[in-house]
This record gives C-alpha cells, sequence and structure tokens, in this order.
C-alpha cells in the first residue's frame, strides 16, 4: 500500500505528461490497481530508447515501444528527467 500511494500519483504524472508531449499512452490512465507501467509507440523509438539511454535512464525497447515502469524507488524529479529528455528528443 505504501509503495502504490508513493507510485501511483507518479505513474498519474507521467500519464499526463506524455499525453501533453501528443504521445499517446497504449492502456488508457488506470485511477485503481494501476500496475505503473506505461508504454508508447512512436516511429522514432529506436532514436528516442537512443537519447534516454544516453542520459542513463533505462526503458524498454521493443518493437517500436517504449515502456517505462514506475515504482516505490522513482521520484517526481525521476519522471521530469524522462519527459525533459523526450521533450527535447521528440524535436
Amino acid at each position: 500500500e505504501r509503495i502504490a500511494a508513493h507510485s501511483d500519483p507518479l505513474v498519474e504524472k507521467l500519464h499526463q505528461r506524455l499525453t501533453d508531449l501528443g504521445l499517446t499512452p497504449m492502456v488508457p490512465r488506470q485511477t485503481e490497481h494501476a500496475s505503473g507501467i506505461i508504454s508508447f509507440q512512436h516511429p522514432k523509438s529506436a532514436a528516442i530508447h537512443a537519447d534516454l539511454e544516453r542520459e542513463k535512464i533505462h526503458v524498454m525497447h521493443h518493437a517500436g515501444r517504449l515502456r517505462v515502469s514506475i515504482h516505490g524507488y522513482n521520484t517526481a524529479e525521476d519522471v521530469e528527467r524522462l519527459v525533459s529528455v523526450l521533450a527535447k528528443s521528440l524535436t
């Protein structure tokens, strides 16, 4: 319960920030029993993944899809850093 209380708001924040960047998460936002996993597709997924890896932000990349996992060890700063690199990579 404590992990969910910490990570659920981060998942919500990331979901909103991805939408703000024009990215569409593959699964609609879940308000209850969220898994902490958010995936999205993009034609430049390989380049985006390379940009994230260069900044030591580790996400799963497969078949044009990027998968982000938020958990109890992540912080709001982690989410903002991810979004910042994504925003630069999308331009």
